[in-house]
């Protein structure tokens, strides 16, 4: 028996999400949406089922305590199952809770139907963003609690949120044209995602249904190692900054240059690495005025270190981050001592670990 198309949908626009679901289910028959909410004190999910004659089911669950994306993931994967045990589906929309990363609900989604758990194919990895409202969320200052976007880290910016779900995706929904939202959208697109402006289910169920997605190749668009400059047209203004070097960045000077590197109007994304972990690939991430730091993995002997930062924004501030991307960087003075001569205190321990 064939398995029945899924396809994750990811966003922070409910009434994106809403329209989104409507057009899909209507355009063709025996085509279902799942909508997943939930509560605002994190313990309960919504899951609210439409089918071409509207409201299917509407329920809610209490999500096991814990780790938080796990209980999520979890009772995703029992909705999904009960939907697709009562037969009625021929292809199925999963849009998934406000804000969440599609990353690892699509690994456990591939992993249930791996195991049997789901009988389903993941058709595609989709985000949905309205492009006349991009460039303040994805820019701006904005949090996800200001946005009333239910989240276990609630000061996380919208903009992570948002760079998050268009970087893994393997389609983009983009509602709203093209103006500087689109171009914006452009430049953080991957060059095998695809794009498409049109919301309405008729043209789109293909490209939502018609594919399967390639966990392998949507992990390699938000790898920090294989990070590329997608760029984009700059008719508005929008600019992609790469900015690379096979040297460590300072740990100290780094800190001390770490606002000038990642205030602004500004969506960053890239590695690093530090004398104090030679072997360790550490990850950089922002947007709206935040910086994730970490460390995604280690490096292996097979490959060459590197520091590489790909900045894209709007503004003036790509003399400022190019200043201060250098002076970050270990000088050829430094590199030729050994860093126990210079390096002091590891001022990054507290982000990324004690260092092995």
């Amino acid at each position: 028996m064939p398995h029945t198309p899924l396809s994750l949908l990811a966003t922070i626009d409910p009434v994106l999400r809403d329209c989104a679901a409507f057009d899909l289910v209507v355009s063709e028959p025996a085509t279902y949406a799942l909508i997943h909410s939930i509560s605002e004190d994190l313990t309960q999910a919504r899951h609210l089922v439409l089918g071409e004659q509207g409201v299917v089911e509407d329920y809610w669950t209490e999500l096991n305590p814990g780790c938080f994306g796990c209980a999520v993931a979890a009772d995703a994967i029992e909705a999904l199952a009960a939907l697709l045990a009562t037969g009625m589906a021929r292809q199925v929309a999963y849009f998934a809770p406000l804000g969440f990363d599609p990353m690892p609900l699509a690994r456990t989604i591939d992993q249930a139907v791996g195991e049997g758990a789901l009988a389903a194919r993941l058709a595609s990895v989709g985000a949905i963003v309205d492009t006349r409202a991009s460039v303040a969320e994805l820019l701006e200052p904005l949090t996800l609690s200001e946005r009333n976007i239910p989240s276990d880290a609630p000061e996380r910016s919208v903009g992570e949120a948002l760079l998050a779900q268009l970087s893994y995706a393997d389609l983009i929904i983009a509602h709203g044209g093209d103006g500087a939202g689109g171009e914006l959208v452009e430049h953080l697109r991957a060059h095998d995602t695809l794009l498409t402006e049109d919301l309405h289910g008729g043209a789109v169920h293909p490209l939502v249904f018609g594919g399967e997605h390639d966990a392998l190749a949507a992990f390699g668009r938000v790898d920090p190692i294989a990070i590329q400059p997608w760029g984009g047209p700059s008719e508005h203004g929008t600019w992609t900054l790469d900015l690379h070097s096979p040297r460590p960045f300072h740990p100290a000077r780094l800190l001390e240059n770490i606002e000038l590197l990642g205030t602004g109007e500004l969506v960053h994304r890239g590695r690093f690495w530090v004398p104090s972990r030679p072997d360790a690939v550490c990850s950089w991430d922002g947007a709206g005025g935040q910086v994730s730091v970490g460390i995604a993995g280690m490096r292996g002997g097979h490959r060459q270190a590197s520091t590489r930062l790909v900045v894209t924004g709007r503004g003036s501030e790509r003399e400022r981050l190019m200043r201060a991307f250098a002076d970050s960087l270990l000088t050829e003075e430094e590199l030729a001592r050994e860093p126990e001569s210079w390096l002091g205190e590891d001022a990054l321990e507290p982000w990324l670990g004690a260092a092995s």
